[in-house]
């Protein structure tokens, strides 16, 4: 799925795509061009990044992760409540420091509902550091999007998902929740209406409205990075797969 966000100002195009093993070096780019930078927001975006692809490398041996949209829709014909995961990554071939620009790992539960485990983007995205050329907002918002967009195509019924102290207000105020803590719980009714808020300021293109609404959204995602996940699971593929196959 093609996607925009905003490079200096002026919209630029990005692509949606599942995750496969080779495409899991990107967080040693991100790790190497962060080096002993200390900011708190960058980090956070280098440490969410590692353990989605800690997770990934876990679990992708035990349980379905789709490889394309149909994939969702196949692994739920053929079992309806079984659990399928994702792990998506946001490319392009202008960010000047990765290819990868923000990954987004979710799931498909037994009960038809979306969890979002991880959310992040570059750290130089997250906050640029002085004076660094490319500035880009908008990768949160079109990872959220893409999410929901999944939900809607198979009639789940809520998105839901554990925010940072950071991010709960980009949440709060993106899906038009009441309240967001540490829980981000958004019923269908509002994550249908962010994707038909967004396509019509998108068909919309440059007039005064639509323009500012993204840059009110755009604006709110970078005061409030809008991180998810938790730094505190550990993951190991070999122990899980042994665990698996001793207690079978």
């Amino acid at each position: 799925m093609d996607l925009p966000v905003e490079l200096n100002g002026v919209e630029r195009s990005t692509k949606a795509v599942f995750a496969g093993g080779e495409d899991l070096h990107f967080v040693n780019d991100w790790r190497k061009v962060l080096g002993k930078d200390q900011n708190p927001l960058r980090v956070d975006a280098v440490d969410f990044a590692q353990v989605a692809v800690a997770r990934f490398e876990a679990h992708s041996a035990i349980e379905p992760y789709a490889k394309s949209l149909i994939d969702i829709g196949d692994h739920i014909g053929n079992n309806p409540i079984c659990e399928v995961a994702c792990f998506v990554l946001l490319k392009c071939d202008w960010f000047p420091d990765s290819e990868v620009i923000g990954i987004a790992h979710f799931r498909r539960t037994w009960s038809n509902r979306i969890v979002l485990d991880y959310l992040a983007s570059h750290p130089f995205i997250v906050r640029p550091p002085d004076s660094y050329p490319a500035v880009v907002r908008g990768v949160g918002t079109a990872l959220l999007y893409f999410l929901c967009s999944v939900a809607k195509r198979y009639g789940c019924d809520a998105v839901w998902g554990e925010a940072t102290q950071g991010s709960c207000g980009f949440y709060r105020q993106v899906l038009k929740l009441d309240s967001v803590k540490d829980l981000i719980y958004a019923p269908s009714e509002k994550f249908l209406s962010f994707i038909d808020r967004t396509d019509a300021n998108r068909r919309e293109g440059a007039t005064t409205a639509a323009t500012s609404a993204r840059e009110e959204i755009y604006a709110v995602e970078v005061e409030n990075p809008p991180f998810v996940g938790s730094k505190t699971a550990v993951f190991n593929p070999a122990r899980r797969l042994a665990y698996r196959f001793l207690v079978s």
